[in-house]
């Protein structure tokens, strides 16, 4: 049998139309062009974690708790607060949160598919110092554009309930 046909490429849906990133920010303007050609795409690239603290008290009913989110990329946190991109050897962002270290959660999501150098060039301008808003710039929203941006993936809705909420008021 033939093999089949390849799909669109990453970052594109199958009407060939780009994928939009968190934020209406379009995955062009992120520069996702350049790794969906593979021009930017890394071998061996940097391991990318994602850290992972609840914030607030424990909820039961599931979905309805907060959380922190920062990307470790080799071990050096980035992270987005209302001072902008925050760069840190290590998980500091986290420690802020009295559930941290306790409950902090550090998860492998792969290795960088683009250079990871570019990172905070490349989200800076949607990630600015002030720009902070819980309900609908923060901490998770940069982690999700993160992720895209380094591994073409999402962060999990899950750990999204504050969107969530804005969206639901």
């Amino acid at each position: 049998a033939a093999p089949a046909p390849p799909g669109p490429p990453r970052g594109a849906s199958a009407s060939g139309r780009h994928v939009r990133s968190p934020l209406g920010v379009s995955a062009m303007c992120m520069g996702y062009q350049d790794a969906a050609n593979g021009d930017g795409a890394q071998q061996g690239g940097a391991r990318v974690q994602l850290v992972i603290t609840p914030i607030g008290p424990w909820v039961p009913l599931r979905g309805l708790q907060a959380y922190h989110t920062s990307v470790l990329v080799d071990g050096v946190e980035y992270s987005f607060g209302g001072t902008g991109i925050s760069i840190a050897k290590g998980a500091r962002s986290h420690d802020a949160f009295p559930r941290s270290p306790a409950e902090t959660r550090v998860v492998d999501m792969g290795l960088a598919q683009r250079p990871t150098q570019d990172l905070v060039r490349k989200l800076r301008p949607y990630f600015r110092r002030n720009s902070y808003d819980l309900l609908r710039k923060n901490c998770n929203s940069f982690s999700d554009c993160a992720l895209f941006y380094l591994l073409n993936a999402r962060l999990q809705r899950r750990y999204r309930f504050m969107e969530r909420l804005r969206r639901s008021a």
